[in-house]
């Protein structure tokens, strides 16, 4: 869910969420602290909140 949603977001980018050679789909650009790495951690977060409140409904 994560991931669709940030290829989507980025779409049109310099960077469209790709990971060529690397082992997770985000690799080196959670190691950088930029505008990427805080957008993943942001649709991360909400993925995760969002899947807590539909299990629990």
């Amino acid at each position: 869910m994560g991931i669709n949603e940030c290829q989507y977001q980025f779409r049109f980018g310099r960077w469209n969420c790709s990971a060529l050679g690397e082992k997770t789909v985000f690799g080196q650009e959670l190691r950088v602290g930029s505008r990427e790495a805080a957008f993943t951690y942001a649709i991360t977060a909400a993925g995760v909140a969002h899947a807590v409140t539909a299990a629990c409904s």
